[in-house]
């Protein structure tokens, strides 16, 4: 199954996350604040410590609208 990670778990960011889940996707989570990304890992998601860990192998990295990243937070390029 693809793996995706989702960068952003506000309203919008979980309800996307549970629909991945439900879906059978390995899901990689982020938050800046951590406690709001933890409740999706009962669902099955991996909760990652930083933007760069939770993209470090999905095939597909996702960020909700309005998802504002320190600039360098995250390499989407392989080096």
């Amino acid at each position: 199954m693809t793996a995706v990670a989702l960068l952003g778990t506000g309203i919008m960011g979980t309800a996307m996350a549970r629909n991945l889940l439900r879906h059978g996707f390995e899901l990689r989570v982020w938050n800046r604040t951590r406690s709001r990304a933890e409740p999706l890992a009962a669902d099955g998601a991996t909760v990652a410590g930083s933007p760069a860990e939770a993209a470090d192998d999905p095939e597909v990295v996702s960020g909700g609208p309005g998802q504002r990243l320190p600039a360098g937070q995250v390499d989407l390029l392989p080096s």
